[in-house]
């Protein structure tokens, strides 16, 4: 099967001009032109393993069958994942290989399939998910994001993505503008937040506590942007409520090049935490994940995705 026909219709045509992210760079990726991401027609996957550094609904005890994808719609200057979402490290994988590799992760017994950061690469994705589904793929796919996402590419996942995975990072554009690189991050974030909400709906658990469906809103609290961390608490209550499942991060670590940022040259302090702990108890969410916040890193709470995709 040639590589244009294992793409559904709206794929082929998204790529030949592709508006995937938000850059819209509107390149002919079916002809191998490149835009802001670096992705081509074919997705190209930095690795896959089976990670346990995600929240407990995401990990729980078999682990979370997870492909890293390369390239990224964002520049984070603090990007933990920089050495592939940056730099463009990785393979091309046909469409039905990644299928394959969905397969082989369920085997494994993993309690779902995580893509990180995939946008640049969702028509490729959704042909693979549906070809994994007639080959038995039985396990939800949880869609790792930045949060930074197009309704029109969003649509393209109805019906596909069981669990979103999302971060709302920044709640100024000033502060987007500065760590990501991009100018809109907040109007655009709060819509994809609303799409995926309508989507999939609040995260529903089965007994033993594992995600089936519905989504995960994460916040990675940054030193010296306490008010910012409070602003997307508000952002994320009006749109979900206070019972969505939150989860509020303290694992900052100055890396890539964050240690030529002043402000964000250092490590997260306690009490800049604290704040926002606090607040997100002051506003009534009851749902999450809150994270102690130690002198040295702990493997456990610093994966290489735990933060989520830069």
């Amino acid at each position: 099967m040639g590589k244009k026909m294992e793409l559904e219709k709206d794929g082929e045509e998204m790529l030949q001009a592709c508006e995937l992210c938000v850059w819209r760079c509107r390149v002919n990726r079916m002809e191998g032109e490149k835009g802001h991401c670096g992705g081509g027609i074919l997705p190209k996957i930095y690795r896959y393993s089976v990670h346990y550094g995600e929240e407990p609904p995401v990990s729980g005890t078999e682990g979370s069958g997870t492909i890293f994808f390369t390239g990224c719609s964002l520049g984070c200057v603090y990007c933990q994942n920089h050495k592939w979402s940056q730099t463009k490290e990785g393979q091309d994988i046909t469409i039905p290989d990644l299928a394959k590799v969905f397969m082989l992760l369920q085997d494994e017994k993993v309690h779902n399939i995580n893509l990180v950061t995939p946008t640049h690469y969702i028509p490729q994705i959704a042909a693979a998910v549906r070809m994994a589904r007639d080959m038995g793929l039985r396990i939800p796919v949880v869609y790792n994001t930045s949060g930074y996402e197009s309704p029109k590419a969003l649509a393209m996942l109805d019906g596909i993505v069981d669990i979103y995975l999302v971060d709302m990072k920044y709640s100024y554009n000033s502060l987007s503008e500065r760590l990501s690189g991009v100018s809109n991050y907040v109007e655009v974030s709060r819509e994809a937040l609303k799409i995926m909400l309508e989507q999939v709906g609040q995260l529903v658990l089965t007994p033993e506590g594992i995600g089936k469906k519905g989504m995960i809103v994460r916040h990675l609290v940054i030193p010296g942007n306490v008010d910012s961390s409070i602003g997307v608490l508000d952002i994320i209550e009006s749109i979900c409520g206070n019972s969505a499942y939150i989860s509020l991060m303290s694992q900052y670590l100055p890396l890539h090049t964050a240690a030529e940022h002043y402000g964000i040259d250092r490590k997260l302090e306690s009490i800049e935490y604290q704040q926002v702990v606090e607040y997100f108890l002051e506003i009534g969410f009851s749902n999450g994940w809150v994270q102690e916040l130690k002198e040295e890193s702990d493997p456990d709470l610093i994966g290489e995705n735990m933060e989520g995709n830069h």
